[in-house]
C-alpha cells in the first residue's frame, strides 16, 4: 500500500484517468453538503494562506489498472463523492471566471479558452460508471463551452440558463446537475471579482488529498474500504455487499457485464427495504441461523458464506444470488407475477407456485417469517427434494402453526423455530418428512409452542385480534364454507333504533327496502 500527498492540480495534470466503478453508490451529496464544503474551503483559504500552509481535503483510495487500450486508469474505491464535487467546482469556477472576465480578457472568449480546454481535459479525467447508462449529466456538463454571445448577457441567472440550454441529454433530477447550479450560484452570491476568483482557483488547486494506492500485491482493498468508511458516514449492508463482490473483479468489461446481468436485475426487482430483508434471509438460510441486524451482522455473515476472490467466483455467487432473488419475489405478496417473470428464466412453474403461496400461505400477508420459509421451501421443490403435494401440505402445516402463534401470543421471533424445521430437510427422508415436521412443531415449548384448538378458541373468544389477522380468519371461513350457508335474519329480534333514520312513521315503507321481501 502506497500513501502520498496529491495536489488537486495533479489530478488533471497527469496522464491518469479516474474511473468510478459500477458497484459504487450514486453521487449523493445534497445541496447543503456542497454549500458547506464551499464555505469551508473559502474560510480555510483565508486562514491557510496567511500561515503559508496547504490544506488537507480528504482521502482517495485508488487501485491502478490498464484497460484493453493500455490506458492507465485508477479505480476510485473510496472518495468518489468528494472527487466528483471537486470536478464540478473546477468546471463551474472556469465558467464563472469567463463570465466576470468578459470585458477584460478577450482571449478567454475564444474557442480555445481556458473554459473549453478545461471541458475537454475534465471530460477525459473522471468517468462515472455508477450513474447508469442513461444518465449523461456529468458528460454533458463537461461539454459546455462558451462563445462570445453567451457573455453578452448581463444578468447572471439568465447567463446560467443560457449555458444550461447547451446540455442536450440531461437528468434534471440528478444531484450532479442540481449541485452544479448550486456551485455556480455560490460563486455569484459571494461576489468574487477577477482577482479573488483567480486567487481562489490558484489556492484551491494547491489543496492536497491523501492518495492511497492499494494496487500492490497483498493489499486487501475491501478491508481498507471498510476501515475508512467505519469512521465516516456508514454504508449499509447493501453497499458493503456490493463493494465486496465487485471489488474483487478488476474494472473492465467483465465487471460491467456481471453488474448488468446480475446485480442490476436484483437491485431493480425489489425495493431498497426489501433488498435489506432479502440479503438477511439469504444468509440466514445459508447459515441456518438467525442474523442480528445491528452492527452490520448481515454483511459480516455474507462475507463468511460467499467466498469471492476473482471473476469466476463472483459470477458463480451472483448467479446464486439472482436465483434466491427469484425465490424471494415468488414468496412476497408485494411483488407482482409480471415482475417475477422478468427474472424467472426457465422456471415457468414459479408463476403458479407464487399464486398458491399468495392464496394459501395466509401468514405471508402479515409476517416476514413466512417469506424466508417460502424461499427455502421453493428451493427444495425446485431441487426435487419434495413434490408438489408435499410442498402444499408443508405450507398448510406451517401456516397453521404461525397463525395460531400470532393469534395466541405474538411475542418474540419465530425465525429460530422455523429454521429448526428447515434443518429437518438435511437428514429426513422425503417420505417421512411431513411426519417429522409435525413432530418437531409439537416439540416446541414455551413461547414457541404449538397452540391447541382449545387455546385458540379461548383467545378468539376473550381477546382482541389485529385487523390483518381478522381479515385472514374471515377469508378462511369464507373459503371453508364457500358461501353455502347464509345466516337467517329474524326481524322481530332486531333493534330497529340502530338503523337510520331513527324516527320511522310507517314501518312497512322501509322494511322491504332494507331486509328484502323474504
Amino acid at each position: 500500500m502506497e500513501v502520498k500527498k496529491m495536489r488537486i492540480a495533479e489530478i488533471y495534470e497527469d496522464d491518469v484517468i479516474y474511473e468510478v466503478p459500477y458497484y459504487q453508490r450514486y453521487y449523493e451529496w445534497e445541496k447543503s453538503n456542497v454549500k458547506q464544503f464551499l464555505d469551508d474551503v473559502k474560510e480555510i483559504l483565508n486562514v491557510t494562506y496567511k500561515n503559508k500552509t496547504n490544506h488537507f481535503l480528504g482521502i482517495l483510495v485508488l487501485r491502478e489498472f490498464e484497460d484493453r487500450d493500455k490506458i492507465k486508469k485508477m479505480e476510485v474505491i473510496d472518495g468518489q463523492q468528494r472527487l466528483t464535487t471537486i470536478f464540478l467546482i473546477i468546471k463551474a469556477m472556469n465558467i464563472y471566471y469567463a463570465w466576470i472576465n468578459k470585458n477584460i480578457d478577450e482571449e478567454l472568449l475564444d474557442s480555445n479558452s481556458l473554459s473549453s480546454k478545461c471541458s475537454e481535459l475534465l471530460k477525459l479525467k473522471l468517468i462515472l460508471n455508477n450513474e447508469g447508462k442513461d444518465d449523461h449529466t456529468l458528460d454533458e456538463i463537461y461539454k459546455i463551452s462558451l462563445i462570445k454571445d453567451d457573455l453578452k448577457v448581463h444578468d447572471f441567472q439568465e447567463f446560467v440558463e443560457k449555458i444550461l440550454e447547451k446540455i442536450k441529454f440531461i437528468n434534471k433530477k440528478s444531484k450532479i446537475y442540481k449541485n452544479f447550479i448550486v456551485i455556480l450560484d455560490w460563486f455569484n452570491a459571494n461576489g468574487l471579482d477577477i482577482k479573488e476568483i483567480s486567487d481562489f482557483k490558484e489556492k484551491f488547486l494547491n489543496f492536497e488529498l491523501a492518495s492511497i494506492d492499494v494496487s500492490s500485491f497483498g493489499d486487501n482493498p475491501q478491508n481498507i474500504f471498510e476501515s475508512i468508511n467505519s469512521k465516516s458516514k456508514k454504508l449499509d449492508n447493501i453497499d458493503l455487499i456490493k463493494n465486496y463482490i465487485f471489488m474483487n473483479i478488476k474494472l473492465n468489461q467483465e465487471q460491467e457485464s456481471l453488474y448488468n446481468s446480475y446485480w442490476i436485475k436484483i437491485e431493480t426487482s425489489i425495493s431498497k427495504k426489501e433488498l435489506e430483508d432479502f440479503f438477511k434471509y439469504v444468509v440466514m438460510l445459508k447459515e441456518q441461523m438467525y442474523i442480528e441486524e445491528k452492527d452490520l451482522g448481515v454483511f459480516k455473515v455474507f462475507k463468511k458464506v460467499y467466498k469471492i476472490f476473482d471473476l469466476n467466483s463472483a459470477k458463480c455467487e451472483l448467479k446464486n444470488l439472482k436465483y434466491w432473488c427469484m425465490l424471494y419475489m415468488a414468496s412476497s405478496i408485494k411483488i407482482s407475477n409480471e415482475k417475477l417473470k422478468d427474472v424467472a428464466d426457465g422456471y415457468l412453474e414459479l408463476d403458479q407456485l407464487k399464486n398458491y403461496i399468495n392464496n394459501e400461505f395466509n401468514s405471508s400477508k402479515f409476517t416476514a417469517y413466512s417469506i424466508f420459509f417460502s424461499m427455502f421451501l421453493l428451493d427444495k421443490y425446485l431441487e426435487k427434494r419434495i413434490n408438489l403435494k408435499q410442498f402444499k401440505e408443508i405450507i398448510r402445516i406451517v401456516d397453521s402453526y404461525i397463525l395460531r402463534w400470532n393469534i395466541c401470543i405474538n411475542r418474540g421471533n419465530l425465525s429460530s423455530p422455523l429454521l429448526e424445521i428447515c434443518a429437518l430437510f438435511q437428514d429426513s427422508d422425503s417420505n417421512n418428512l411431513i411426519i417429522k415436521i409435525k413432530e418437531k412443531i409439537k416439540q416446541f415449548s414455551g413461547q414457541f409452542r404449538y397452540f391447541s384448538d382449545q387455546e385458540l378458541i379461548a383467545r378468539l373468544s376473550n381477546g382482541s385480534i389485529s385487523g390483518k389477522i381478522q381479515d385472514i380468519l374471515i377469508n378462511l371461513l369464507e373459503k371453508k364454507h364457500k358461501f353455502k350457508y347464509k345466516q337467517d335474519v329474524y326481524e322481530e329480534q332486531c333493534n330497529k333504533e340502530h338503523i337510520r333514520p331513527k324516527k320511522i312513521k310507517e314501518v312497512s315503507d322501509w322494511k322491504p327496502e332494507f331486509w328484502g321481501q323474504n
